[in-house]
């Protein structure tokens, strides 16, 4: 069974690259605590042999951090970012097949509270409304100058799903980001691009694991990506677990 089976009406796409990509704390770290947040990333070996490694991690987007940090509303999104930056980061590379592209990032902490207060910010109710705001201003000076772009449109939505039985094994809490770009052209049927991320606390820690779709008209992840992306949570989150005692 699915993880989350997303509604046909809500779209999914770009918006976890803004929320969980998340400067590396400064300050050195425990080696243990790298070595266990290492152990929650996506590995080869936990997609099927089609899905091909990037080289290294895609950088933040600047332009996203800069736009926020002039969004009133963006306010738990950037004190989010300051308590991911105290926890010992990991990421893995891109997993990518065709257009569909995977990876995730795990932070530990010192202890839970510090976990839970970074977990609180990153799922604030806030989360919805910066996303949609920042993504509408990005993506409008983006498309400035794009003649083939008549119109878009940004859809955010974030679920508390830490009470569903598909979910509760992966950690203590969870909350699934849906987000879409729907973009109209000039000529040629409209098309979305789609993105799911799903963000859990184990712990002290906190694994965040995003999927996005190609550029496509029914804006929905296929069955088989879904397939792959779910079998690779279920391996990291395990691997993650046993890590932490």
């Amino acid at each position: 069974m699915r993880f989350l089976r997303t509604p046909s009406a809500v779209m999914v796409a770009v918006a976890v690259t803004f929320i969980l990509s998340v400067p590396t704390a400064t300050a050195a770290s425990a080696r243990s605590d790298k070595q266990i947040a290492q152990s929650g990333v996506f590995q080869a070996t936990d997609l099927p042999a089609t899905w091909k490694a990037s080289a290294k991690p895609s950088p933040e987007d600047p332009l996203l951090l800069k736009t926020a940090r002039k969004i009133p509303v963006c306010k738990a999104y950037l004190k989010a970012r300051e308590s991911l930056a105290k926890g010992t980061k990991a990421e893995s590379v891109d997993f990518s097949l065709g257009d569909d592209e995977m990876h995730n990032s795990v932070w530990v902490f010192s202890g839970q509270a510090a976990a839970k207060q970074a977990y609180a910010l990153m799922t604030d109710a806030s989360v919805e409304q910066c996303n949609t705001e920042v993504f509408e201003q990005a993506f409008e000076a983006k498309f400035e100058d794009e003649p083939t772009v008549r119109e878009f449109r940004v859809e955010v939505n974030l679920v508390d799903v830490s009470n569903s039985p598909n979910l509760a094994q992966l950690g203590d809490n969870a909350s699934v980001l849906a987000a879409a770009v729907g973009v109209a052209f000039t000529s040629g049927p409209n098309q979305t691009v789609p993105l799911l991320t799903i963000v859990v606390r184990t712990g002290r820690a906190i694994s965040s694991f995003t999927l996005t779709g190609g550029l496509t008209a029914s804006g929905q992840i296929s069955d088989s990506a879904y397939a792959a992306y779910e079998s690779a949570i279920r391996a990291a989150a395990g691997r993650l677990q046993r890590s932490l005692g």
